[in-house]
């Protein structure tokens, strides 16, 4: 398969594929089971990380923090001796100001972002520590480079992806460098990236000085992908994919037009997503005042979640619209292609680009598969992609 275009939703929505066109057999092959993940979300490992030494804490729940609007009615007795124990005098989460501390926030750079050395560092430790060995791995990421792939047809902006074939392992990275040379800085998208910060302080308890991670693994078609994940915060401070809870914000709802109800649902769809990459049963939503205050907050069950994004599927076109079911074909589909390259050298890197390419008519963009054949490319892609004690590391379990 060459190219994979915007127009295959119009094939997953109608189920038109002719046995005699050898893309849309492929598609077929990578479709006929109905199940997104072949084995469900597993959690390998946890652990907390440090803001100011960027040291990994594994099996460690410091930086996981807990909600502070009820969910049963036993944490709620929790909570309540919790607020007046310890949370004395914390202002109401209605009405809160958003913008409060906005004036001390810096951006993490892209760089430290979109960086898989803690996904590195957990499969050290899964080697090590939990009888992992490397043939266990197969595609290796992070759940913000994935949720990149999964949010093209949403967004439907230009993108690419270094794709790493390695010693049996595939390296999947969001190419970070490709939008810090076109991305201009935009003081207002910095304010509301911010919103969604201090939302995440205003509705949990805990500390602000480390981050709590999953480290999770899935099959597609019996393709292990494994991936660290951030938790934004979890009912009880137990570990567990079932107890964390993933939090949004969002303008509040102005009137109920279908441009409306369609930005809503992009949101939406995007927070399944994530949920489904964690198997997370829980998300809330904030809703923002024009003067980003929080207006509202909405709890979601993942169930929920899909049963409003598929009562108004985001549109995608006068035809063709996505659900929670064809936005997971889409995955299945890329990851049954990626896996689907011929490589005969596993000992030296093998590095091809992923890129989604826009065309002047919209269903004729497309999702393109090239190996990168500079050398010289390919090594600073390689060594900037994958630290050398990883290298390393790898190297010597063979």
């Amino acid at each position: 398969m060459e190219r994979i275009p915007l127009s295959v939703f119009e094939k997953f929505n109608n189920q038109e594929l002719l046995s005699d066109v050898p893309e849309d057999r492929f598609i077929s092959k990578s479709l006929q089971s109905p199940e997104i993940f072949s084995t469900p979300c597993e959690e390998c490992t946890y652990f907390t990380k440090s803001n100011n030494n960027n040291i990994l804490k594994f099996d460690d729940t410091t930086g996981l923090n807990t909600v502070l609007v009820s969910y049963t009615q036993q944490s709620k007795k929790r909570k309540q001796k919790k607020t007046n124990a310890s949370s004395k005098g914390r202002p109401k989460i209605i009405g809160s100001d958003l913008t409060q501390g906005f004036s001390d926030f810096k951006p993490e750079s892209l760089k430290d972002i979109y960086s898989l050395n803690d996904i590195f560092k957990s499969i050290q430790y899964l080697i090590q520590n939990k009888n992992f060995t490397p043939q266990d791995f197969k595609i290796v990421t992070a759940r913000r480079h994935l949720q990149k792939l999964m949010t093209i047809p949403i967004h439907k902006q230009e993108v690419q992806f270094n794709v790493i074939y390695w010693k049996g392992m595939i390296f999947f990275a969001y190419d970070w460098k490709s939008e810090s040379t076109t991305k201009v800085e935009d003081p207002y998208n910095k304010l509301i990236q911010y919103t969604g910060f201090k939302f995440e302080e205003v509705v949990s308890d805990g500390t602000r000085d480390s981050n709590f991670y999953t480290v999770v693994q899935h099959c597609v078609d019996n393709i292990p992908v494994i991936y660290t994940a951030e938790v934004d915060c979890s009912i009880d401070k137990e570990t567990g994919l079932e107890n964390y809870i993933e939090l949004k914000t969002h303008t509040k709802l102005a009137d109920d037009k279908i441009s409306t109800i369609n930005k809503l649902n992009k949101k939406l769809l995007s927070t399944f997503i994530q949920t489904k990459f964690i198997d997370c049963q829980h998300s809330i939503i904030g809703f923002r005042s024009t003067d980003l205050k929080i207006a509202s907050i909405k709890k979601y069950t993942q169930r929920e979640l899909a049963g409003e994004i598929n009562s108004f599927p985001v549109i995608l076109s006068d035809k063709c619209s996505i659900n929670t079911k064809s936005i997971f074909q889409w995955y299945k589909l890329i990851m049954n292609w990626i896996i689907s390259k011929e490589i005969t050298d596993h000992n030296t890197p093998q590095i091809f680009r992923l890129s989604f390419k826009r065309d002047q008519e919209l269903m004729n963009s497309y999702l393109k598969l090239e190996k990168i054949l500079q050398e010289d490319d390919n090594d600073t892609i390689f060594n900037d992609l994958v630290p050398e004690w990883f290298q390393s590391f790898i190297m010597n379990l063979f």
